[in-house]
């Protein structure tokens, strides 16, 4: 679904080229966003227009797609999470989820920044219900600075 839109798929190298990138920013005066947390490079269904989901466990996807921002740490602003449910790990959306966003997010990795939503008019964005609720839930979810 990212394809060509990804930085790459080594996270060491997303790390240098965000490194760089945020560098960039920064002596331009403004701030960084990291998106999409924890990683959007494994599903191919298009959450636009789907609800894509991936089945990998939980030590595969932070010892891959999340140690970029692992590895970023303090110098990330902001961060943007997937809509994307990870089976093995909730049955909701990371926007919407708790153990994404407080416990790994937050806690694991210490990420104290802005936590932003994608677009709440999504496809994947639906499977928090009708679009009314969705704004609280995602709201609950994370803790805002």
């Amino acid at each position: 679904m990212i394809g060509d839109r990804a930085l790459h798929s080594g996270p060491r190298v997303v790390t240098m080229f965000a490194k760089s990138l945020n560098h960039g920013l920064a002596l331009a005066g403004m701030a960084n966003c990291g998106k999409h947390f924890p990683g959007h490079g494994f599903v191919s269904a298009d959450s636009h227009v789907a609800l894509p989901t991936d089945d990998r466990a939980l030590d595969e996807i932070l010892n891959a797609d999340v140690k970029p921002y692992d590895w970023l740490g303090m110098s990330l602003t902001s961060v943007i999470p997937v809509h994307v449910i990870y089976t093995r790990i909730d049955d909701k959306p990371v926007g919407f989820s708790r153990v994404w966003l407080q416990d790994i997010l937050r806690g694991r990795l210490g990420f104290n920044g802005a936590i932003f939503r994608d677009d709440l008019s999504m496809e994947a964005a639906r499977a928090a219900r009708s679009p009314k609720p969705r704004w609280p839930r995602s709201a609950r979810a994370a803790i805002w600075c």
